[in-house]
């Protein structure tokens, strides 16, 4: 009998890779699921943002404009050319040779949100064997490698120290 266990991790961001990578690496059999392709969601489009975002904080108020998506599976992923056009008109202060460049076409992304702004980071109750990462907003990309090692080690059963304030139980 084959003693591995066997888990599958949906979702190839940078916590479901990593995740999958410390299953692998402490002999489960993995399979990672995704959509379309590694890095297609989120992690791969919030990436090359970073940077911008993170480091200049009224940049972070022209993404806080966003609204509540009702289905995401219908959301226009597409940037509207008003509001690129204002993004590079705002850059042209700190960076004039920006004006020659021109603007190309854009993308968006959902932010997907806890209520308390912090991740959550469980066994899904009632369902043995489901646990989920959902809510991690913009920080999820810079905590994917050790939620993805916390994560992997949870689903071996093991109780990691580091998850106990993202729990589901801690919400309304």
């Amino acid at each position: 009998m084959d003693s591995l266990p066997r888990i599958a991790v949906v979702g190839a961001g940078i916590a479901g890779a990593s995740c999958a990578f410390f299953l692998a690496d402490r002999g489960a059999r993995v399979t990672l699921i995704e959509r379309q392709h590694p890095a297609s969601g989120p992690t791969g489009k919030s990436s090359s943002l970073l940077h911008v975002f993170y480091m200049m904080p009224e940049l972070s108020q022209l993404a806080a404009r966003g609204n509540l998506v009702a289905d995401p599976d219908i959301y226009n992923e597409g940037a509207e050319a008003e509001e690129s056009a204002a993004i590079v008109e705002f850059f042209q202060a700190r960076i004039p040779a920006i004006e020659n460049l021109g603007i190309r076409p854009g993308y968006s992304g959902l932010y997907d949100m806890s209520p308390d702004d912090n991740p959550v980071i469980d066994a899904v109750p009632g369902v043995d064997g489901l646990f989920t990462i959902r809510g991690s907003s913009g920080h999820g990309f810079k905590m994917g490698a050790a939620v993805g090692e916390a994560a992997a080690q949870m689903a071996l059963g093991e109780k990691p120290a580091v998850l106990a304030p993202f729990t589901i139980g801690r919400l309304p």
